[in-house]
């Protein structure tokens, strides 16, 4: 482990601020907002017991590597990292823990389903006292963030205790309010405390630079891409795939969708098909609830259109190793709509176009599941938190749509001319396939920061 590098403790104003004031504020909300969240109720149940679980694995754990995540996107993004890594402690001959935390219910469940370390839990709450415990009880040899969600009172534990901070591929998008006036001396303190910081792309570098941050940075791209290229490649051997590819309709997919976004471009879908009876519609909600399911149905119903939902078509638990008399129907397999979790990179790989959900909300979801296939994408406005959205857009092989109209010229470009449908989607896989390798520098730059 590397010593505690001088003047990097943190800034003392900084630390009685945000202990005096934020985690106070912070930890009355949830207790409030559990009242009503269901994901906030959840992820403080799920806390209870967290220090139990860890000392009965102490040994097993101490000296790990440990890994934060905010939710499932981040762990996608360091799953590559943990496998490499992994890999090569193999070739050295040691056998270094692992440990994976997360903050949300819906990162942790999914870091469970897709296990890369050798403990999974939740992050505990950011308190001083929660983190120093942490340390004392992991010993780790390093703590790596990834993309963005860096719990202060975690980073500067870990600088105290003589501990390696690493942040791998960091996002610092334009609209961030750490370049606030007002936060950003608060957040290149925060930055200084870590060893090394590798950025996305040069223009994340660039902000954290901005803010005044003299923590060595390095580019080194995002290693979501290798995860995402694994996925498209297991994709092709999957069953659901193979059904729908067997299908005569060119399909469209609406994927990670929120009301928000098909209150926009369903009934521009919904308009392509009337149009032209080659297309098909997939339509993939962020979470199938049956409520939102059921209002997506009536809408199809009131065109005078027929929708199944994929669970009547193919048994997902047993990967379609059967198929139900309904989907033998070739016509129920023109507008599905999605009841599960976990069937999107094989849908996006028999589709043709598709959107990207969560841009008209919180921020666009994963638009290079898409991409790799080689089809162009389109999404909502509030891509803030992807670079690579905003790239694919620069080589015009994505699209910004704000309403249902701009919705609906996307899909009457890019169906109604099958050449520049498909130059487009080579630009998208063209660029994924230029962002290969991040994996390995992102190793590169924590692999010196884990001996000891």
């Amino acid at each position: 482990m590397e010593t505690q590098k001088p003047g990097l403790r943190g800034d003392i104003a900084s630390k009685l601020i945000y202990n005096a004031i934020a985690v106070p504020l912070s930890l009355a909300s949830l207790q409030i907002g559990r009242l009503w969240n269901d994901k906030l109720r959840a992820g403080l149940e799920g806390r209870a017991g967290l220090f139990g679980r860890l000392q009965e694995r102490q040994d097993e754990l101490r000296g790990c590597v440990w890994f934060h995540t905010s939710s499932a996107g981040e762990y996608e993004q360091a799953r590559p990292i943990m496998r490499a890594l992994r890999a090569k402690f193999k070739e050295h001959g040691s056998d270094i823990p692992i440990l994976s935390t997360s903050f949300s219910p819906s990162g942790l469940a999914h870091a469970k389903q897709h296990p890369e370390a050798d403990h999974v839990d939740y992050l505990p709450l950011d308190t001083h006292s929660a983190a120093w415990k942490m340390m004392q009880t992991l010993q780790p040899r390093a703590l790596v963030f990834v993309k963005f969600d860096c719990w202060p009172n975690m980073v500067w534990s870990a600088r105290e205790a003589g501990i390696s901070v690493v942040l791998l591929n960091a996002h610092f998008h334009s609209k961030s309010l750490r370049k606030h006036a007002l936060a950003r001396r608060f957040f290149a303190r925060l930055f200084d405390c870590f060893d090394v910081i590798g950025a996305i792309s040069e223009e994340d570098g660039g902000r954290f630079r901005e803010i005044g941050s003299i923590a060595r940075i390095e580019v080194c791209g995002d290693s979501r891409v290798e995860q995402v290229v694994s996925r498209f490649q297991e994709g092709d051997a999957g069953s659901l795939h193979n059904h729908l590819r067997a299908q005569s309709y060119r399909y469209i997919a609406l994927g990670s969708v929120w009301p928000a976004d098909t209150r926009v471009v369903f009934d521009a879908c919904l308009d392509a098909l009337e149009i032209d009876p080659s297309l098909g519609l997939i339509t993939v909600p962020h979470e199938p609830h049956p409520r939102q399911l059921d209002e997506l149905e009536g809408r199809i119903r009131a065109r005078g259109l027929e929708a199944s939902r994929l669970s009547e078509l193919v048994e997902l638990k047993s990967h379609a190793k059967r198929s139900t008399a309904a989907a033998k129907n070739p016509a129920r397999w023109r507008i599905i709509l999605v009841d599960s979790v976990g069937a999107l990179a094989e849908i996006y790989r028999a589709t043709i176009l598709s959107y990207v959900g969560g841009s008209f909300s919180s921020g666009v979801h994963n638009v290079l599941e898409p991409a790799v296939s080689g089809q162009p994408v389109f999404f909502g406005p509030r891509i803030h938190n992807a670079d690579e959205a905003r790239r694919l857009c620069s080589l015009n092989a994505a699209r910004v749509v704000q309403n249902k109209t701009e919705a609906a010229a996307a899909l009457r470009e890019w169906l109604g001319d099958e050449d520049v449908r498909r130059e487009a989607g080579a630009r998208a896989r063209g660029y994924v396939q230029s962002q290969l390798g991040a994996t390995e520098r992102n190793l590169a730059l924590l692999w010196p920061y884990l001996r000891g």
